[in-house]
This record gives C-alpha cells, structure tokens and sequence, in this order.
C-alpha cells in the first residue's frame, strides 16, 4: 500500500511537470502571437493539477 501511494505521488509528480511545460510553452506562444492571455499563472496551475487528479483517479 505505501509503495503504490510512493508510487502515485511519483507518478503525479512527473504528469504535473509535464503538463506545466506543455501548458507554458502553449501560453508563450500565443502571446507571440499577439493574444494576451489573463491569469496566466491560475492557468499554469490549475491545468496541470486537474490533469494530475484524472490520472490519479484513473490510475489502478
């Protein structure tokens, strides 16, 4: 049981990471672009994180 919950925290830790780069470059290049974007750090946290909890809800 501690191993999986080591290896859940594991897991998210990576998917969070992943997705904040994915998520950051996505922002960058849409202000290069020319389209400001609001609340740029709420949407670098809370994309990644819902990410994450589907993962984990998913995850067997």
């Amino acid at each position: 049981m501690v191993e999986k919950m080591h290896e859940l925290a594991g897991y998210s830790l990576v998917s969070f990471l992943i997705m904040y780069t994915v998520v950051y470059f996505v922002i960058r290049h849409m202000e290069k672009n020319g389209k400001p974007i609001k609340y740029k750090m709420l949407w670098n946290i809370l994309i990644p994180l819902a990410w994450v909890i589907v993962r984990v809800v998913t995850y067997k």
